[in-house]
């Protein structure tokens, strides 16, 4: 009975106008004409209800693992599960990553296969990292597409229950950013590198749980549904010699329209990676931010309740702090969570050493280059003599991150007789982190083309050109050297290798990093919101 009732208050068909598939709308959206207090109850009191439902056992499930971007063979770009059962503590079941066509057929028209930007599953089952569809046992209960059908989100909590897990319930969420996120295989268009930001921050949420809602494409009277708000704006802050300096032009539009964002919304706001713009050597107490960034900080600052400020490193924490704003919290960049490996930092650490003892040994490496250091002419030097001696004795290659380095970086190729294949430029972020998964080391001036390395799990070491590169590699500790470190521009690769390889300690890397991946759990947890599973997993119990 509570199973029929829980399917006949929630079941729906598809909703055009949001271009999703609700095979099993949420059950509070479906309740007509009452008070919100009284739908939770009426949900709350079936939940109950089907918590003593005695016929259902575990023969009664199938556990079918998904991805949560480009599914069902890319037809959907991102599969979501309205209902999750989270599972901290208990045995794991047995999944059937065969049945993932029969999921497919429930969800997408085997008919037209069409595409769909979003759909979901009724409820899902989440343990250990791994999250799986949970679907009927009986392959004889099909549903109108020939699929195998759903299984009721309140017969499944009801099971969960009786188990002997530790668990907890989730319903599906949404969210707001101001630009567009990037799913598997998204094709990006401009400086490649600022879309790896954009990557993590995207993928830092638990994605089956969690849509993101582009601000720039509601309705203007779009009623408003997500529990937060979340920005990325890079480095918009500007240190000033007088605090009335007004802020540069393109700061100026990005400022403007995060909060044009939290004026409209008015929900709580979360801020990821916002940093300085400023040269390397300057002192703490002249980190004096200019009056439209300080306002801009206090002004987020109110919507918030623990503190979501997430800054680049210590030097913006301190201008932060300098203009009496007391919510800021320096994790770096959120493209630190792409790479979700458990061991990432000794894979690290061995890559280092490996390159390392290839160099003493005269032994030829694969060695990729972010282009490049622009302005800064000793960093630039430098950064050309380490080029032309891997493409002298070592193979090559210089990834360029936006369509104005290309031009840059043939001239270079040409000028130290490199050959012309050696410039690469990737515009899907996961072709360049394959990429870079394929190279010994990675070395140059860029931060983002560093973490892209990272991402496909290379070592990268960073020549910080200025502060904003320096601080985001102390505080996410990605190796990095300085020129006056080696001796100058006229330093070798195995100098800089070495460096690295030696300052580098895997373990202080790894409880640093889950450090920082607790701190981005307990922010999304203070808005009800979860972290991508397998970053869970890392984090553990971690306080």
């Amino acid at each position: 009975f509570c199973s029929r009732q829980f399917e006949r208050l929630a079941r729906g068909k598809k909703k055009a106008a949001a271009g999703e598939r609700h095979c099993f709308p949420s059950p509070l959206e479906q309740v007509p004409k009452m008070p919100a207090s009284t739908r939770a109850g009426q949900l709350l009191l079936l939940l109950s209800c089907c918590a003593v439902l005695p016929f259902v056992t575990a023969d009664d499930f199938s556990y079918v693992p998904f991805p949560a971007f480009q599914s069902c063979r890319g037809h959907v770009r991102h599969l979501t599960c309205l209902w999750t059962v989270i599972v901290t503590s208990g045995e794991a079941p047995q999944y059937s990553p065969d049945l993932e066509s029969d999921l497919c057929d429930s969800i997408v028209n085997p008919t037209t296969g069409s595409k769909l930007h979003l759909a979901h599953v009724p409820v899902c089952l989440q343990h250990s990292g791994v999250v799986a569809a949970v679907m009927p046992a009986d392959e004889e209960q099909e549903d109108e597409q020939g699929g195998r059908g759903y299984v009721a989100p309140g017969t499944f909590i009801a099971y969960a229950k009786n188990q002997k897990w530790k668990y907890r319930v989730v319903e599906r969420s949404f969210v707001y950013g101001l630009r567009s996120y990037i799913t598997e295989a998204t094709e990006v268009r401009g400086n490649t590198g600022n879309h790896i930001w954009q990557y993590g921050a995207s993928h830092m949420h638990n994605p089956y749980t969690t849509v993101i809602q582009v601000v720039e494409k509601m309705d203007p009277d779009e009623p408003v549904r997500g529990k937060a708000l979340f920005l990325a704006e890079a480095n918009v802050l500007e240190i000033v010699a007088d605090p009335s300096q007004s802020i540069g032009g393109r700061h100026r539009e990005q400022i403007q329209q995060a909060l044009q964002a939290v004026e409209r919304l008015r929900v709580p706001v979360v801020l990821l990676g916002i940093g300085i713009e400023v040269g390397l050597g300057v002192a703490d107490d002249d980190l004096i931010l200019n009056n439209e960034s300080r306002i801009f900080l206090q002004e987020l600052a109110k919507h918030q309740g623990s503190p979501a400020i997430t800054v680049r490193g210590e030097s913006t924490a301190k201008a932060c702090e300098l203009a009496g704003v007391q919510k800021c919290v320096a994790l770096g960049c959120p493209s630190f969570t792409i790479n979700h490996t458990p061991t990432l930092g000794h894979t690290l650490g061995d890559g280092l050493n490996k390159a390392k003892d290839a160099l003493k040994n005269g032994r030829p490496l694969k060695v990729s280059f972010t282009m490049n250091c622009g302005s800064y002419e000793e960093e630039d030097s430098f950064f050309r003599a380490l080029l032309k001696e891997a493409v002298k004795h070592h193979e090559a290659a210089i990834v360029v991150q936006a369509k104005n380095d290309v031009p840059a970086a043939n001239r270079l190729v040409e000028e130290i007789g490199a050959p012309a294949n050696t410039v690469k430029k990737f515009n899907v972020p996961e072709q360049w982190f394959e990429f870079l998964g394929t190279r010994d080391v990675v070395v140059g001036c860029r931060i983002h083309g560093t973490m892209a390395a990272v991402a496909g799990g290379t070592p990268g070491i960073v020549l910080p050109i200025d502060e904003r590169v320096k601080e985001l590699a102390e505080v996410m500790q990605i190796p990095h050297v300085a020129v006056d470190e080696v001796g100058g521009p006229d330093a070798t690769l195995l100098q800089v290798v070495q460096k690295a390889a030696d300052a580098f300690d895997a373990t202080n890397f790894e409880d640093n990093r889950r450090r920082i991946y607790s701190t981005y759990r307990d922010i999304l947890h203070e808005l009800d919101l979860e972290i991508h599973p397998e970053l869970e997993v890392l984090v553990g119990d971690q306080a």
